[in-house]
């Protein structure tokens, strides 16, 4: 069982690393006010990695900060279309984007691993808290002001729940940010992933 939970664990961080993989591969969506925003970042990660200060840092904390991060690198990392980036002979109107799946199955493997342990812990940091409760705020307003919305704004079905779901998203990336990243190893990994990522994105934005 213990083995079964390590290979899960190992699943999550490899789905996690590989989102990141796909960021630089975005460079072409990022301007270079954007680019240079996310270089600071790096900056600043790679600066508390190098000093050490992560232990000064709590876990829950710090997991959060990258959570983020990886949010902001989530959202630019779905835009990238292979077919497209590499000029491929493939017509594909609609597409999943990978980046959702890989999250979709890095969570799946959460979820299998709280099954194995049977116990869920979500953090108590506030803004973990305010964030669950604005996604369920925004979920509960859309059906029950919906036909009022609809009429006066015209907003459109699509519109809400891409937003929702963009929101879902970063929910599932905040929950495996705060649970999965418990320890320093795991989140100096992530962080050294995140920083080289943006770094390779930043790099690939200046040289377009």
């Amino acid at each position: 069982m213990q083995k079964l939970s390590k290979i899960i664990d190992i699943s999550i961080e490899i789905s996690l690393l590989l989102i990141l993989i796909i960021f630089p591969f975005s460079y072409s969506e990022i301007t270079l006010s954007q680019s240079l925003l996310f270089f600071i970042i790096a900056l600043l990660i790679g600066g508390i990695l190098i000093k050490n200060m992560t232990n000064i840092l709590q876990a829950g904390y710090w997991g959060i900060l990258l959570a983020i991060a990886f949010m902001f690198v989530f959202d630019f990392s779905e835009k990238v279309n292979f077919v497209h980036q590499f000029n491929l002979p493939f017509e594909m109107s609609k597409r999943i984007p990978l980046s959702s799946i890989l999250l979709s199955l890095a969570f799946l493997a959460y979820l299998v691993k709280v099954l194995i342990e049977g116990k869920l812990i979500f953090s108590d940091l506030p803004f973990v808290r305010y964030l669950i409760y604005s996604v369920s705020f925004l979920c509960l307003s859309l059906f029950v002001f919906y036909p009022i919305i609809e009429v006066n704004y015209q907003m459109g079905f699509e519109t809400d729940l891409h937003l929702l779901n963009k929101l879902f998203k970063y929910l599932l990336i905040l929950i495996l940010a705060t649970n999965y990243l418990n320890n320093e190893k795991k989140l100096k990994r992530l962080s050294i992933g995140l920083v080289s990522s943006i770094v390779l994105n930043a790099i690939a934005t200046l040289i377009k």
